[in-house]
């Protein structure tokens, strides 16, 4: 990063009750589900964690391909974001 800081994606998991059990039939049933999501991490040379950005806090678990309107977010793609 321009700072000097480092930037690497690491993984969590959660569980959330009633979650669709298909991802493109709208009327199938719900289940609790263990679900993986990327964390972005910022660190300094030192090793210390400066901040984390947590997808799952950020986009909607539950947004699946039976959604409306479907796009993809993938951690893999960081783009630098100025803070104010």
């Amino acid at each position: 990063m321009p700072s000097g800081t480092l930037m690497t994606v690491s993984s969590e998991l959660r569980t959330y009750d009633d979650y669709p059990t298909s991802s493109i039939d709208p009327e199938a049933p719900t289940e609790s589900a263990t679900v993986v999501g990327d964390v972005l991490v910022e660190f300094n040379r030192d090793g210390a964690v400066l901040r984390e950005v947590r997808l799952l806090d950020v986009l909607d678990p539950f947004r699946t391909a039976s959604s409306p309107t479907v796009g993809g977010a993938f951690g893999n793609q960081c783009r630098l974001l100025r803070r104010a």
